[in-house]
């Protein structure tokens, strides 16, 4: 299903996913890595978008929070 999504889509949901990874970090981080995981990031572009957003939580001082965002960073890297 995600692999279906348009490229307004999936920019629309990089906006949603970056409020909530300053908000609330603890849960956008494994909806980002459930979205990386799911769909074939294939455009360079919009893999370092997401990957910009990420990495802004690696340091955080909740350990679930960056070992997700980290594990997130790897699965997007992976794919582009």
């Amino acid at each position: 299903m995600l692999e279906r999504l348009s490229d307004d889509q999936i920019n629309a949901f990089h906006f949603s996913a970056k409020k909530a990874l300053l908000r609330s970090p603890e849960m956008a981080a494994q909806g980002v890595l459930n979205f990386a995981e799911a769909l074939p990031l294939g455009k360079d572009d919009l893999c370092g978008e997401f990957l910009a957003s990420l990495t802004s939580c690696l340091t955080s001082t909740n350990e679930q929070v960056s070992a997700l965002s980290l594990e997130a960073c790897a699965c997007i890297a992976k794919v582009s």
